[in-house]
């Protein structure tokens, strides 16, 4: 390993200043899971839970939002993305038993 490297896994004078700049220039924000128990689907949770977290991403100053894994059979998970003028990424994955049958 370099010596140059392992400096810069260090903590320094310069840090706090890195951490700072990081935290002011930061503009996409993604939300990897989310979820309502089947109890309350159709009552308006979600609806309300991504409108507050929405204000609240404005409020920290993002400008980007990324939602990952709706699966297709979603369809009210797709509706609120489209409500939120949302634009599907399509990428489709198998899994490994599928692949595995399809090629037996």
């Amino acid at each position: 390993m370099r010596a140059d490297c392992d400096k810069r896994s260090r903590f320094g004078v310069a840090t706090p200043f890195h951490y700072l700049r990081y935290r002011l220039n930061r503009k996409r924000a993604v939300i990897i899971f989310y979820s309502v128990a089947q109890a309350w689907h159709g009552r308006g949770v979600m609806p309300t839970m991504l409108a507050r977290t929405i204000n609240a991403l404005k409020g920290a100053r993002y400008e980007r939002l990324g939602v990952t894994w709706i699966a297709d059979q979603n369809a009210a998970s797709l509706r609120q993305m489209e409500r939120l003028g949302g634009q599907p990424v399509v990428a489709t994955f198998r899994r490994f038993s599928e692949q595995a049958s399809a090629t037996a």
